[in-house]
């Protein structure tokens, strides 16, 4: 038995009272407790295994967001490609039947100027309001696209912050 545990031993039995089986078991869990007493710590090693883990995380999450960005892209560019694709295709549809509809004015010369007028504007119109009505619907479609991004990126920046304070704080307690 080593010196220091035997003054352990000596003091357990003479200044608490201990018996011999009592006073080898309480020297016995003072030594047990002292060799398991940096067990709990934490090294630069595991932390920098911690911190490549978060970083390599972080490039995932990255790559995802990036990926997730050129596909919205990707459909937006489509969406407008298709979107003025329609407008060409319903404008010429529209100028030819306009086409068709003043040779049938030139040919029948029964209706009216004003008439023929009202009709143009009537057109205009409905055209106006079908445009109003497509830039709203893609205006809605981009706010629902930023604030499905706005949420996304200030839950990741939330939960980063969070992990680099818990981080650092558990490096300042220590």
């Amino acid at each position: 038995m080593k010196p220091l545990n035997l003054k352990l031993y000596d003091i357990a039995r003479t200044k608490m009272k201990f018996n011999d089986d009592d006073a080898m078991e309480f020297v016995s869990s003072i030594h047990e407790l002292n060799d398991h007493r940096f067990e709990n710590l934490v090294t630069k090693e595991f932390l920098n295994e911690k911190m490549n883990e978060i970083n390599t995380r972080f490039n995932s999450l990255e790559l995802s967001f990036e990926k997730k960005f050129n596909k919205i892209d990707q459909k937006f560019i489509t969406f407008e490609s298709a979107t003025n694709q329609r407008f060409n295709q319903n404008q010429s549809n529209i100028d030819q039947r306009f086409t068709t509809f003043q040779a049938n004015i030139d040919l029948k010369f029964s209706e009216s100027q004003s008439n023929v007028d009202q009709r143009f504007k009537d057109a205009e119109s409905f055209n106006s309001q079908k445009f109003t009505e497509i830039k709203a619907s893609i205006d809605t479609k981009i706010a629902e696209a930023k604030s499905d991004l706005t949420k996304w990126m200030f839950i990741f920046w939330a939960s980063q912050m969070t992990i680099t304070l818990g981080i650092l704080l558990l490096i300042l307690n220590k």
